[in-house]
């Protein structure tokens, strides 16, 4: 049986949900929200609170704030890596509270990637990372470990979508080049020998 510690019970839909499924509340007892998240967004979906709170955001930060932000030097924390940094850091979000993304830019980029490669490619982060490992990490041609902050990248047929490997940024720009023809490649072996 579940710890009814880890649960808690949803004020608006009634069920018994995993404390995860509940945003922070510091004001609450129990230091969440009363309703859980997808009762929450929907509500806020419904209501019109969200796009009226971007709206408003969006008239506060205009080029001026960001100037002024800029100038003033100001700091952000990110919560994924826990490093306060400075605004010029983070993507600009005009939608956001403050006018900038949550998240500083390697950090983003970091979250999204797997995402990107997913939504790009139809390869999954597990399927990438056991691709990576039977490749010992390094490049499938070129057997050099990542040589750039973006690390190894998918290599796929245009043609048929199929994943053949995870190349170097080079490799897979050089088998761009050649228009993933395999007659080229031999045409310019034949020319380098």
């Amino acid at each position: 049986m579940d710890d009814p510690d880890s649960t808690k019970q949803c004020s608006k839909c009634k069920d018994s949900k995993d404390r995860s499924e509940f945003s922070l509340a510091k004001r609450s007892k129990d230091g969440l929200q009363s309703w859980c998240k997808p009762c929450d967004a929907s509500y806020k979906t419904v209501s019109g609170y969200t796009k009226r709170l971007q709206g408003l955001h969006r008239e506060k930060h205009d080029d001026a704030f960001y100037r002024l932000a800029y100038s003033n030097s100001r700091s952000k924390r990110c919560p994924a890596c826990r490093l306060t940094k400075s605004v010029r850091e983070f993507h600009k979000n005009k939608c956001g509270s403050d006018g900038f993304a949550a998240y500083c830019k390697p950090c983003y980029a970091e979250k999204a990637r797997p995402s990107a490669r997913k939504r790009r490619y139809g390869i999954a982060m597990a399927e990438y990372d056991n691709l990576l490992l039977t490749q010992n990490g390094r490049c499938a041609i070129c057997k050099r470990p990542p040589n750039t902050k973006k690390g190894l990248v998918v290599d796929h047929c245009h043609r048929t979508g199929t994943i053949r490997g995870i190349l170097c940024s080079r490799c897979n720009s050089a088998l761009g080049l050649l228009d993933d023809d395999p007659v080229l490649v031999e045409q310019a072996l034949k020319y380098l020998r």
